[in-house]
């Protein structure tokens, strides 16, 4: 995955309501003069990833490592069982923001995807 600057991602995901939400992310290192890419150990890093609520305040949906959310080597696997958009009231046709972070073992917080996650 690579995010452009000091800013979060910022895209359109679509999402159908009667499946299950599977995204998988690598991470990796990339040397600016050689341009070789080498997997990143993700070792101490932590991941939260939410959909808001249509008052796009409220936490309808959280994962974090161990629900939801898994971190193996350097890949983030984040998955929303098809159940959770009923039984949060998330409705096809609409328009839902869906954020992923990550803080590193420092402690900086770095948000990486802030997205529009349209449920058909």
């Amino acid at each position: 995955m690579t995010i452009p600057g000091n800013t979060a991602a910022q895209l359109i995901y679509p999402q159908s309501r009667r499946g299950d939400f599977l995204w998988v992310l690598p991470f990796y290192d990339r040397d600016p003069d050689t341009k070789v890419r080498t997997a990143k150990p993700l070792t101490g890093y932590l991941f939260f990833f939410r959909v808001l609520a249509a008052d796009q305040v409220t936490a309808a949906i959280t994962a974090e490592i161990g629900d939801g959310l898994s971190v193996t080597d350097n890949i983030v696997r984040i998955t929303v069982d098809f159940e959770q958009w009923e039984a949060e009231d998330l409705f096809a046709g609409c328009q839902y923001i869906i954020q992923l972070d990550m803080v590193t073992p420092t402690g900086f917080l770095k948000p990486l995807v802030e997205a529009k996650l349209t449920l058909t």
